[in-house]
């Protein structure tokens, strides 16, 4: 039934969204293990004169013994009327009724979007947000938060608390607990306006989600910290040479300690002093 609503909103955008869904659609694999995980690709490049317009990289793990639903790669390009939560769906209206599950776990695995992962860092490193706002920033701020919450609505789940997020040199992965709603609520349910340029883009028009409820805890307004005094902008060119996780510090040689305290100091990433 979400699957035909939608379909009917993507033809009122035009022919060439809903052409552009269904040849997304038809680059989805789906490949079942032996030990009962599944894993799902696309890659999709659509170009326009040969220039790319829009792109999907998509991977995702469906572990039903644990009931969670790992991204393990998300990247989407263009496309705003098309959502991760469209892809999810076709995959779980293709899989066998034994292999199909309710996630109570959704993992965001090897965050790549620049908002997300300065909203991971704020709450890992910098400590300006708690756990509360952290989860607040992270699902109605960050591009990777609110797909996660669409994907989690559509599945009758709602987000009810942060599970854990890990960091492994630098590649961040953050889990959400989810449990089935109380009330569906309306079919339609947008979600607030964007806010914080540091973890999204202020002002963006607020996005729909498919029968959203949300847990009442996350519906209680957050303050809006401030950026750390400390945080300064990156050189564009040192976007991947940052120094991210203090603890791995000291496995380093010598030389290799100097090369990451300049990067630390000349690009601003101002840690606590590990001597």
């Amino acid at each position: 039934a979400i699957e035909e609503l939608r379909i009917e909103e993507l033809e009122g955008n035009g022919t060439e969204t809903l052409e552009l869904y269904e040849a997304i659609k038809d680059e989805i694999r789906i490949t079942p293990s032996k030990n009962g995980v599944v894993n799902v690709e696309a890659s999709f490049v659509n170009r326009k004169k040969g220039v790319v317009d829009s792109s999907l990289d998509l991977e995702i793990n469906l572990i039903p013994k644990e009931k969670k639903m790992v991204f393990l790669n998300r990247k989407k390009t263009g496309m705003p009327n098309i959502y991760i939560s469209d892809i999810v769906r076709d995959i779980y209206l293709r899989l066998d009724e034994r292999t199909i599950f309710i996630p109570e776990i959704i993992e965001n695995s090897t965050i790549l979007n620049s908002g997300a992962i300065n909203c991971t860092e704020d709450y890992l490193f910098e400590k300006t947000l708690n756990e509360d706002e952290f989860v607040d920033n992270y699902l109605f701020e960050t591009q990777n938060g609110r797909s996660t919450m669409r994907v989690a609505n559509e599945q009758g789940q709602e987000i009810y608390g942060l599970k854990e997020v890990t960091t492994d040199l630098g590649d961040y992965s953050v889990s959400f607990k989810l449990r089935p709603k109380d009330n569906p609520g309306p079919l339609y349910q947008a979600l607030p306006e964007r806010t914080n340029p540091r973890y999204g883009i202020a002002g963006q028009a607020p996005s729909r989600v498919l029968v959203a409820s949300i847990s009442k805890r996350l519906l209680i307004p957050m303050p809006r910290l401030p950026l750390p005094s400390c945080t300064r902008p990156r050189h564009p060119s040192q976007q991947r040479i940052v120094f991210r996780i203090p603890c791995h510090f000291f496995k380093l040689s010598q030389k290799e300690m100097i090369h990451e305290r300049q990067n630390q100091l000349r690009y601003g990433r101002c840690y606590p002093s590990t001597t």
